[in-house]
């Protein structure tokens, strides 16, 4: 079963299972939190934009 949690910068900072900083995609710098112990990574739609990505919906439920 898939957990989820959410952090704000000052607790993400703090954790020592994380790491966290900017990174550069297509030149655009974005605030990047890697996690190696998770099975999923999400991306805020925010991000979704600056990068000029496209969305598509999963062909089945994602149970988090």
């Amino acid at each position: 079963m898939g957990r989820v949690f959410t952090l704000s910068s000052a607790e993400a900072s703090k954790s020592k299972g994380l790491i966290q900083g900017k990174c550069f995609i297509s030149g655009i710098p974005l605030l990047a939190l890697f996690d190696f112990g998770v099975t999923h990574y999400f991306i805020s739609c925010s991000c979704v934009e600056k990068l000029k990505l496209s969305m598509s919906s999963l062909n089945k439920d994602l149970v988090v």
